[in-house]
């Protein structure tokens, strides 16, 4: 059984955060962030769903060993073919898939996976590869 977590991309301060908490109240979904750039609370601060990009691990590690979320940008390699492309991991019919270069592949376990970048941080990778 893979391990549920999640980061986000705080929109307001753009930096990417680890989710410490996912709270419901008044109706709404809360978060406790833990972002880098941040002195408040030591790091921590809570935010609703509108200022983040909320991202879930894949319960995957890439090529060095680096939790592989969906955003992420990746190189990928197919392990039969020796195929090699740049996509972004997305949640799509129920399933994680590397998506790009005219390439949409749900049955990623086949490949080798790098993580680059992310689609926030450096939306030019995609366009690169």
């Amino acid at each position: 059984m893979r391990e549920i977590k999640f980061r986000a991309w705080d929109k307001s301060s753009k930096a990417m955060c680890k989710v410490k908490q996912i709270l419901k109240f008044d109706g709404n979904m809360h978060f406790i962030l833990d972002n880098p750039n941040s002195d408040f609370w030591g790091n921590n601060y809570g935010c609703d769903i509108n200022r983040i990009e909320l991202m879930q691990y894949t319960g995957r590690h890439d090529i060095n060993g680096k939790e592989v979320y969906e955003g992420d940008t990746v190189k990928a390699k197919d392990s039969y073919t020796g195929r090699e492309f740049t996509g972004n991991i997305e949640f799509r019919d129920c399933s994680f898939c590397i998506v790009g270069d005219c390439v949409s592949n749900c049955r990623w376990m086949d490949y080798e996976v790098e993580v680059i970048g992310n689609v926030w941080e450096n939306p030019e990778l995609l366009k690169e590869g």
